[in-house]
């Protein structure tokens, strides 16, 4: 899970061109920075808070609501914004601020810590949605529900386990943001890497295991649907693009030619995914992971293009391959600009680039799954995230 809410503590606090009354605020331990007040001090404790992150509704946070309030999460999402020329990537409070209630635990205050939990707050995901619309069951009355808070209840109720639950065997698609990956200029300069972009759709992973073929949304199996005269009757974009690229067929071909049972991750763009601004006009599939589970390990470089070659599923565009040499993070957020390379009838702005080496090695420290991490692009952010709402 993403830390979304941390303890952190002000390594600077620098002037903004004109601004007399705030400051942009930089942390010892993270490359986040943020627009302050004056009252805030270098050497300070602090509660950070990632943009796209909902906060509660509670009375500390109400000030915020003519700005930030979002009905549909029931809270106040965080946003990325630009001031001065200056971006700000989060919200800061003093932890007298926030973290008031005396039952909290003294280890919450201590500079790196997560405090997520603590002050209920959550990730504005709005693809976490769409998985929960559908597989959300019957709605149960007011004391139903009151029964469902009994763990007994609930366990009777839900003793089996569900047959869409995430499969054990395979990594979840998430990326870890540079920001938070202070070390990599060191540890990974002179390493060789290849350089993709990060499209904006709709995260997608397609295993064969066990002759067993599993078509997966973000967090959920998604249910196999009928077949009638040999096509599958669903709406689902996950089976349609099963069906579109033969996957399945596919899969287990490659499965044989690397003698071990595979999964593919990638990312589903088009028609009703993230507003379509590619503009395309049909569900279209990226792919940016092959995984063996008998060698578990990633593709490296070479083989995930030859496997996308040969099997003719396209990959996420390609930008280049290079030596690690980014001094710091606002190289790195300056190299993500631009706009989409993607063959689509318009570029919008580019979401990033997720940066990996070419070589597949295991991740390094907070790294979800392999050596690699994402960089947003700043100004992605600063247009889309109000058409989001």
């Amino acid at each position: 899970m993403r830390n979304l809410v941390t303890i952190q503590t002000i390594k600077s606090l620098d002037p903004i061109p004109e601004k007399d009354r705030i400051v942009l605020a930089k942390f010892e331990n993270v490359d986040w920075q943020v627009i302050v007040d004056k009252s805030y001090t270098v050497g300070e404790t602090v509660v950070y808070c990632e943009y796209d992150t909902v906060l509660p509704p509670m009375p500390q946070f109400e000030f915020l609501r003519n700005r930030c309030w979002n009905s549909k999460w029931n809270g106040f999402r965080i946003t990325n914004m630009k001031m001065a020329g200056v971006y700000s990537q989060g919200i800061v409070f003093h932890i007298s601020e926030v973290l008031i209630n005396s039952a909290h635990p003294s280890y919450a205050y201590k500079d790196g810590n997560d405090v997520t939990e603590l002050i209920g707050a959550v990730k504005y995901d709005p693809e976490s949605l769409v998985e929960q619309s559908q597989t959300q069951q019957k709605e149960y009355g007011p004391i139903m529900r009151r029964l469902l808070k009994i763990k007994f209840i609930r366990n009777l109720l839900y003793s089996k386990k569900k047959s869409n639950s995430w499969p054990t065997w395979i990594s979840k698609t998430d990326e870890t943001r540079v920001q938070v990956l202070s070390y990599v200029y060191d540890n990974m300069k002179g390493v060789q890497v290849y350089v993709t972009e990060k499209v904006d759709g709709q995260s997608a992973t397609y295993a064969v295991r066990k002759k067993r073929f599993y078509v997966c949304s973000r967090n959920l199996v998604q249910p196999t649907p009928k077949m009638i005269h040999g096509k599958y009757q669903t709406s689902s974009n996950f089976w349609f693009t099963a069906t579109k690229y033969q996957i399945e067929k596919k899969l287990k071909i490659a499965s044989k030619k690397w003698k071990s049972d595979l999964y593919i991750q990638g990312e589903q763009i088009g028609p009703g995914i993230q507003g379509n601004k590619y503009k395309l006009t049909d569900i279209q599939f990226r792919l940016f992971n092959v995984y063996s589970l008998k060698d578990k390990r990633y593709f490296d470089f070479d083989e995930l293009f030859a496997f996308s070659r040969e099997t003719e599923i396209p990959m996420v565009p390609f930008i280049e391959v290079k030596i690690f040499d980014w001094q710091n993070v606002d190289e790195l957020l300056e190299y993500s600009k631009g706009v989409s390379i993607l063959d689509s009838p318009v570029h919008p702005l580019r979401e990033g680039i997720v940066i990996r080496s070419c070589i597949s090695k295991p991740p390094m420290d907070k790294m979800s799954n392999m050596t690699s991490f994402k960089v947003i692009n700043p100004d992605f952010d600063l247009k889309y995230s109000k058409s989001s709402e």
